[in-house]
């Protein structure tokens, strides 16, 4: 089972370009860990910006501002 993501498995994952998920890692909005020069991004955070619920069944504020940021992108 795959425990983490590269930026570009994680992008395609997210549906949005490897550009810009290089620039959401690079300024801080997409949590990642680095190993030398490997960048890699948990697969648990990124299910959990696709399905932004926290234990408690509300909505993580953080979660639901880069899901909308990630939506417009799409656009």
């Amino acid at each position: 089972m795959k425990l983490t993501y590269t930026v570009s498995e994680a992008s395609k994952v997210l549906g949005i370009g490897r550009t810009k998920m290089y620039e959401l890692v690079s300024n801080g909005e997409i949590r990642s860990i680095r190993f030398g020069d490997a960048i890699r991004i948990s697969k648990s955070y990124i299910d959990e910006l696709i399905n932004p619920q926290t234990q408690q069944g509300q909505t993580n504020d953080r979660s639901l501002h880069l899901r909308n940021e990630l939506q417009e992108t799409e656009r």
